[in-house]
């Protein structure tokens, strides 16, 4: 009698064995994702390093296709994917396939540093995606790369250097440049443009930069901002945001430039100004076309039946 339950409780065991292997397939099957059932089917782990280390297998700097999308992923300092391009290239690549488009290019590693949007149409449309392995590139490199596609913006090499500033800096990244401008931007609900143009000024009062500076070294992600700058730039956005209550077009460039400019003159204060444009049936700022009629505009209300010792000559 033991022999025989022995004999049965093995043969129970296998039935176990097998009904779990079946259940562990079934779910994988019917969960997995495209990408990891890619993966099992062509034995591509997603722990190698290196997909692409072999040179002969991919040549560099050749163009290459493949369906196994799941080779590449997008490189952090890539830009942020836009879903409504992806769409757009996908229903361009249902009709006429990948024809017309650049290949994307790739590291050794299969990180995307060029073409975030057409390997995900690609994936989309299920179509040949045409890619390039190259060794050697740098974040400076990427948005060289998008000429026939869509070219990159401020915002996308904004959101790529603070990417790049995070993975540099962990413990210290929210007093690095380019958060301390998002900062600024979320507080005063600016936009990059017009956070830049106050933070430039800044930089040009103190004469740490010259000309456009501040912009070029937004681009090459040489971009200085210090606390003290940004505390600077702060004080001025809260007196262009004060304006702002009795002046609907304060968040215009050419505005912006012209009261940081009178912000700046000999003889200014800030209380003159605002107590003749703070209360109604007083002056008020009315909008003009560029920064020098701006400018005539402020210096004419600031130095209305003001004393000479206090005037101010902004043009």
């Amino acid at each position: 009698m033991p022999i025989k339950k022995k004999k049965a409780l093995s043969i129970k065991k296998r039935m176990d064995a097998q009904t779990n292997s079946r259940q562990k397939s079934f779910t994988f099957n019917q969960f997995a994702t495209k990408e990891q059932k890619h993966l099992k089917i062509n034995n591509f782990s997603s722990k190698d390093k290196y997909p692409f280390r072999d040179q002969k297998k991919y040549p560099r700097d050749k163009i290459l296709y493949t369906k196994n999308y799941a080779l590449f992923t997008n490189s952090l300092f890539n830009r942020p994917i836009n879903e409504r391009h992806v769409a757009m290239l996908a229903d361009e690549m249902k009709k006429n396939g990948y024809a017309g488009h650049e290949a994307i290019v790739v590291d050794a590693k299969g990180n995307i540093h060029k073409g975030g949007h057409r390997h995900k149409a690609a994936q989309l449309a299920e179509v040949d995606l045409a890619y390039m392995v190259c060794d050697n590139l740098d974040m400076r490199k990427i948005s060289e790369f998008e000429s026939k596609n869509r070219p990159w913006t401020n915002i996308d090499d904004f959101e790529v250097l603070k990417t790049k500033e995070k993975q540099l800096n962990r413990t210290n990244y929210q007093n690095m440049p380019y958060h301390l401008l998002q900062k600024l931007m979320d507080d005063f609900n600016f936009n990059l443009s017009q956070v830049l143009a106050v933070v430039n000024y800044v930089a040009l009062y103190k004469k740490t930069t010259k000309g456009n500076t501040a912009y070029a070294e937004f681009k090459r992600g040489n971009f200085q901002l210090t606390i003290e700058d940004s505390n600077l730039a702060r004080k001025n956005l809260e007196k262009i945001v004060k304006i702002g209550t009795r002046f609907k077009y304060f968040k215009n460039r050419s505005f912006i430039r012209a009261i940081l400019k009178v912000f700046e003159a000999d003889n200014f204060v800030f209380q003159r100004l605002w107590k003749k444009i703070k209360v109604d049936g007083g002056y008020k700022i009315e909008k003009q076309l560029d920064v020098e009629a701006y400018l005539k505009e402020i210096q004419g209300i600031y130095n209305k039946y003001q004393k000479e010792q206090y005037l101010i000559k902004v043009i």
